[in-house]
């Protein structure tokens, strides 16, 4: 069984190792995590999510076409690690 702290990290490592990088909750559970030979079900990865925008770690982008929105890095996530 997985704790909610292992999918935290997974998908904060994954973002303090490419900064830039933003992608929608259905491609960070196929691409980001997979890459790393890690499974975890969109359900989960949502969750971790959420605990990482409340954290002030992770924003969410709301799209103009109003599609699935985006997750990345907070701006000032360096802030927030000091």
């Amino acid at each position: 069984m997985t704790s909610d702290d292992d999918v935290d990290r997974a998908v904060l490592a994954y973002l303090e190792a490419h900064p830039s990088a933003a992608d929608t909750l259905e491609g960070i559970t196929a691409w980001w995590l997979e890459q790393r030979r890690i499974r975890y079900g969109v359900e989960i990865v949502s969750g971790a999510l959420e605990r990482l925008i409340t954290a002030g770690s992770v924003e969410r982008l709301r799209r103009r076409d109003e599609t699935a929105p985006l997750f990345r890095l907070t701006l000032s996530h360096d802030d927030c690690s000091s």
